[in-house]
């Protein structure tokens, strides 16, 4: 689930999360499986399976770890949702804050003089990118991405167009519209900038 990140590092209250949404997917889950879940040595998520026990959280059935199983009680249940609201009041407040921060540096950009823009790149970013020029009050202009398989298809009803088709469009500035290679992007399309067309990766 977090895999990777560098700023998100799970909390003790998401990994209980994280646990109580496995253990209710699948009663009998092995502990190695729930540690990898939670990127913690199985002997610390025995702990917090006893804990669960003796809050009442989870019941167990089984003599060993082989044929060992958990059951979230009622209580548990409650717990759970209540983790669960937590998360997601939490993560839809940080996605809120990150979407101002983004169109608040979108909008340097725009009262700056730029106007006309090309995407490049048509995947999650991308849509988010796109409603935030489209409520300052940029013109989409064109969509272009190098992932030859989009080619031809529809981003926000533009046509997905091949990077060679930046030059004639001729826009203000290339919005870089993705997670991936951005710097890969960048150095595949920087000699724009000597024509007169600026590059915006936020």
């Amino acid at each position: 689930m977090f895999n990777n990140l560098k700023f998100l590092k799970p909390s003790p209250k998401l990994r209980e999360l994280i646990l109580l949404l496995n253990i209710e997917k699948k009663s009998n889950v092995a502990q190695s499986r729930l540690a990898s879940y939670v990127h913690l040595a199985p002997s610390m998520v025995n702990k917090y399976l006893k804990e669960f026990v003796l809050k009442k959280i989870i019941k167990t059935r089984g003599r060993n770890k082989k044929d060992m199983s958990y059951h979230i009680t009622e209580s548990g249940l409650a717990y759970l949702h209540q983790l669960f609201s937590t998360f997601m009041d939490e993560t839809l407040t940080l996605h809120r804050e990150t979407k101002n921060e983004y169109r608040s540096r979108l909008q340097r950009y725009y009262n700056d003089g730029v106007r006309r823009i090309v995407f490049y790149g048509s995947a999650d970013l991308a849509q988010i990118s796109f409603n935030a020029v489209e409520e300052i009050g940029y013109e989409v202009i064109g969509v272009v991405d190098s992932d030859f398989s989009r080619h031809g298809k529809s981003f926000a009803g533009r046509r997905i167009e091949p990077p060679s088709m930046i030059e004639k469009i001729k826009p203000d500035a290339v919005l870089i519209a993705s997670f991936a290679n951005r710097e890969k992007i960048y150095q595949s399309i920087s000699h724009l900038e000597k024509k007169g067309i600026r590059i915006i990766s936020l």
